[in-house]
């Protein structure tokens, strides 16, 4: 029971540290970073981690108390006795790695170090000492330190000898740190002392710190210490302290993990309290299990190469924080509606247009309404488009009703959509002269001296939606509409701006103004357009630019464009663009930042402005979810493009042990059956934003793989091949690529000494093999044009006697209807059914000579088909009353086609002539034909209703037969219709495979 009272009473404590540190924080660690944390059901099996380090080759290594493990940005895998003889239940307490990109470890009674693939362990025989190992540092020059509680020990050829201890630090845990300068320095929670010329000199401390404990120790970047006291943190440069930077109540006093990122800010992880980060701007953040910490006791802090932040914990296994490139600011700040507009007031407070909420205030991450959007007019349930405020301070709001309002001086006037041209304001804009150009759903307005025009077509826009208002360097406005074109202001009037590979009818949606003088448009589905010097040029998914169903953008003023789309944005240095357009580079070299990193969904579009530039560089955003800010001056620098690490090759060989690979460029020789390759990025930044690419040289082209691949050999013709292997982060540009060369051996039976005995072993038997199989192919041929002639003789009886027979029969018969028709008195209905009967015959007339023309040899050539075809159209035309218009080819090729090939062409015009007249409604039939040397393409078209004036029923049964008999021939079939233009047939027909030109 006391046990259980104790246990309960602990709790309660660190509750109530972890509130006070939270009090005392003035914000959550959540804000600005992601926080993920790494555990067992990733492959980490330990709880308590002790240490963190990064390699060069990629590789995060994760010391705990009872194991090592490496992260290679996707699986940990723990290191064992199958690595490392002795790493059994090895309790590592501290990692680092030197200059060369050496790891070293200490732990219980050992140092150890891993190199090139091999490890090596220092014991009690080369002089370490049976205790736990805190600290290790490596100098410049390579000389090895280590301590524990109670000494010091440095390597000295091959072995660890002791180093006198300073004088008054007491034996309560020494622990090593190197300055700027490479100085080794030691300190304890009693003092700090540096090693020179053989002995060790104590720093001095400040006066106003007497009596406090040092906590925790680090080089500062740019160099000095930091040094964590009981109460604060202070900066040691040139013997000289900075100011404090107090610890956060609750705090004070314990044991500190600490790091310096590459922003500036400062961290410090307590043994049991948390997390604290002072930013850049000297704000204090703490973090908790409440910001997604698995526990608030922190022992390691390392920062990678892309920013982020990794946690190892005492009994929370790993975290790492990624900084939020964009923050958002929506419904848990008071904010109700979607974001239409967004525009700066003051320094830190926005004017926020919604939709259907009218107008609202942000200040300090909360939302409210705006103090002046009150009086008569105005509506909190506003749809408000867009927000200006203009050089004399006064608030212009564009609306959906009752459409552009004026606020001055606390007033507001509703402006008459007479004078703006609509009722529904889309875009607002100042430009440098004081004008106010409005956009509406009906076109363009300008405010000059106090008057409002409007433009009409002579000012050489249309009757247009305007999507979009921007200002070039000139002074020049620019007015985009998606689906109307691209429009910039000239002598007096606009003219149209042509883009390279788009129409006027492309989806311009947004536009921005470059310092260059560029003019950026963005266009929804296709990517981003620069203008510039006259010229125009398209950027898209190619060169990494993918925008989808909603686009907006903005330069900042660090010369780069930033790209918002509906899944991320982009951020592309203008330069990179210059560097594409004079050949330099194929693939702009951007900054891509999603979900991951704080993207808070698609931006508003088609409403003006969408973004707003802040007077500190800030960018703020309307989005979907809120106001959305990035924070142009603290973005960390985006990294150079990765290389490859080879994690391990395999040449084939069933007994062997797949090794690491510790070089970029390898030479395995002759592989045996296949090449198995595993790889990853050489640096440990975004595992989840590195792409692959990988080609087999002197073959070619690059193609993209995942971490590993595998190369057969038997697939590969005999020479040298060069694999190579690169990687590219967040879409950016390749970088240096690794390769692997191989041969592939030439066999022994085409080699030149097997190929030379061949030949003069099977010289006697060629001349008689070669004049047996040309006498043999001979007698074949000649078999088969006596096939092909007694079968056109047999063709040529069928189609005589159909003629001759059957067709006589059938003309009798039609010629006795007509006589009963003509001569032979009877009732009408019996008149109806002879003249139906005499249909048929007749209908069966045609239908017999078609067959007879297909049978007949003597039509199986293109040009008969061809005039068979124009006559059918004509004479079918003629008996319903119709215009036929031929297009037909002049002078046919001289091709042979097989009677069954003939007879479906001629099935395939007639049912879709049969179509035409029965539902066209048309005065005219036009048959093209046009031969190529893969086929024969028809088109048969009509000039009536279309098919959607047939009620939209479905496609008949003639249709259906037309588009299977195309297919049935290896073929295809497109039909088109558009209302009040006819139907169009359309079928390409390739040629029989049996039958050559």
């Amino acid at each position: 029971m006391g046990s259980v009272l104790a246990w309960i009473l602990s709790l309660g404590i660190l509750v109530a540290w972890t509130v006070r540190l939270e009090a005392a924080g003035g914000g959550t660690l959540s804000e600005h970073f992601q926080v993920r944390v790494y555990d067992q059901a990733d492959g980490l099996d330990y709880f308590a981690v002790s240490s963190i380090a990064a390699t060069p080759d990629g590789r995060l290594w994760i010391a705990t108390f009872r194991d090592l493990a490496r992260f290679d940005g996707a699986s940990f895998e723990r290191v064992g006795e199958g690595d490392a003889p002795g790493f059994s239940q090895f309790q590592v307490r501290t990692l680092t790695t030197d200059s060369g990109g050496r790891l070293w470890f200490g732990g219980a009674g050992r140092v150890g170090v891993l190199e090139k693939g091999r490890w090596r362990f220092y014991v009690g025989e080369q002089g370490v000492p049976r205790f736990m190992i805190r600290t290790i540092v490596v100098t410049p020059g390579g000389e090895v330190w280590a301590a524990w509680d109670a000494g010091i020990i440095r390597l000295r050829k091959d072995v660890f000898e002791s180093v006198n201890l300073p004088e008054g630090m007491g034996t309560d845990g020494y622990n090593l740190v190197l300055d700027e300068f490479g100085r080794v320095g030691c300190w304890t929670a009693r003092g700090i002392a540096w090693w020179d010329a053989g002995g060790w000199k104590r720093q001095s401390m400040p006066t106003d710190v007497a009596g406090q404990a040092i906590c925790g120790m680090i080089p500062a970047r740019g160099g000095g210490l930091w040094v964590a006291l009981g109460s604060e943190v202070r900066r040691l440069e040139s013997e000289k302290w900075g100011a404090a930077r107090m610890r956060p109540e609750g705090m004070q006093g314990e044991p500190v993990a600490m790091l310096e990122d590459r922003r500036g800010g400062l961290w410090l992880g307590g043994w049991t309290r948390g997390l604290v980060w002072y930013g850049p701007d000297g704000g204090m953040t703490v973090g908790t299990t409440g910001d997604g910490l698995a526990s608030n006791s922190v022992s390691s802090l390392l920062e990678d190469d892309a920013g982020n932040v990794w946690v190892g914990s005492n009994g929370g296994y790993l975290a790492r924080l990624r900084p939020l490139t964009l923050r958002v600011y929506g419904a848990e700040g008071g904010l109700g509606h979607v974001v239409n507009s967004v525009v700066e007031e003051e320094p830190g407070v926005l004017a926020v247009g919604t939709h259907g909420g009218g107008l609202m205030r942000w200040r300090d991450g909360m939302f409210q309404r705006h103090p002046k959007w009150t009086g008569p007019g105005v509506s909190d349930t506003a749809f408000v488009h867009a927000v200006l405020r203009d050089g004399t301070g006064d608030l212009w709001v564009g609306t959906q009703s009752p459409g552009l309002m004026h606020e001055h001086e606390g007033r507001w006037e509703v402006i008459s959509p007479g004078l703006t041209g609509a009722q529904i304001i889309r875009a607002l804009h100042e430009d440098r002269r004081g004008r106010l150009w409005v956009g509406t759903a009906a076109g363009v307005a300008v405010r000059e001296n106090g008057v409002f025009r409007v433009l009409d077509d002579r000012s050489g826009l249309p009757h247009m939606v305007v999507h979009g208002l921007a200002e070039d360097r000139e002074g020049r406005m620019w007015v985009c509409g998606m689906g109307y074109g691209l429009f910039r202001e000239g002598d007096g009037r606009f003219e149209r701006v042509p883009v390279a590979g788009l129409d006027e009818r492309a989806a311009y949606a947004a536009m921005a103004g470059g310092r260059d003088g560029s003019m950026w448009v963005g266009v929804m589905g296709q990517g981003v357009v620069r203008v510039r010097d006259g010229r125009s040029r398209l950027y898209g998914g190619a060169e990494g630019v993918a925008v989808g169903f909603a686009v907006a953008l903005k330069e900042d003023d660090d010369g780069q464009l930033w790209v918002w789309s509906h899944d991320r944005c982009v951020r592309v240095p203008v330069e990179s663009f210059d560097a594409v357009e004079a050949g330099r580079a194929t693939r702009l070299g951007l900054g891509s930042f999603d979900r991951r990193d704080g993207f808070p969904g698609a931006p508003r579009m088609g409403f003006c402005p969408v973004v707003s530039k802040g007077a500190d560089g800030r960018l703020w955003w309307a989005t979907v979810k809120g106001v959305a800010v990035v924070d142009v001056r603290r973005l960390i620098p985006q990294p150079s493009a990765p290389g490859i690490a080879w994690r391990w090759l395999h040449d084939g060989d069933s007994d062997g042990k797949a090794e690491p690979i510790w070089e970029r460029d390898v030479d395995l020789g002759r592989p045996r059956e296949f090449l198995d390759a595993n790889f990853r990025a050489d640096r440990f930044g975004s595992p989840e934003h590195v792409r692959y690419s990988a080609r087999l040289l002197p073959h070619g082209a690059w193609h993209d793989v995942l971490r590993s691949l595998r190369v057969s050999m038997q697939d590969l013709r005999p020479g040298r091949y060069r694999l190579e292997v690169r990687a590219s982060e967040r879409e950016g540009e390749w970088g240096i690529p690794s390769s692997v060369q191989f041969e592939v051996p030439t066999p022994f039976w085409r080699q030149g000494w097997f190929m030379g005995v061949s030949v003069l072993g099977a010289a006697g038997l060629v001349l008689p093999t070669v004049r047996w199989l040309s006498q043999r192919r001979l007698r074949q041929r000649m078999l088969r044009l006596e096939q092909e002639t007694l079968l056109e003789r047999e063709r040529t009886r069928i189609a005589q006697n159909l003629h001759d027979d059957l067709g006589a029969s059938v003309t009798r018969v039609a010629l006795m209807l007509e006589r009963v028709v003509t001569t032979e008195p009877m009732s009408v209905s019996a008149m109806e059914r002879v003249k139906d009967g005499l249909r048929v015959v007749r209908g069966t007339m045609g239908t017999l000579d078609a067959a007879v023309w297909a049978v007949n040899p003597a039509n199986d050539t293109l040009g008969e088909l061809v005039a068979y075809l124009g006559q059918m159209v004509v004479d079918y035309c003629q008996g319903v009353g119709l215009r036929a218009v031929l297009e037909l080819p002049e002078s046919p090729a001289e091709r042979r086609l097989g009677a069954e090939w003939r007879h479906h062409v001629v099935l395939i015009v007639k049912e879709a002539l049969n179509n035409a007249v029965k539902h066209s409604g048309g005065t005219e039939i036009r048959l093209r034909i046009v031969t190529a040397s893969q086929g024969m393409n028809l088109r048969v078209a009509d000039n009536g209703q279309g098919l959607a004036g047939i009620q939209r029923r479905r496609e008949g049964r003639g249709m259906g037969n037309l588009r299977s008999r195309a297919e049935a021939m290896g073929g295809s079939l497109e039909i088109r219709s558009e209302p009040g233009t006819g139907v169009q047939v359309m079928a390409f027909i390739p040629w029989p495979k049996d039958r050559l030109p």
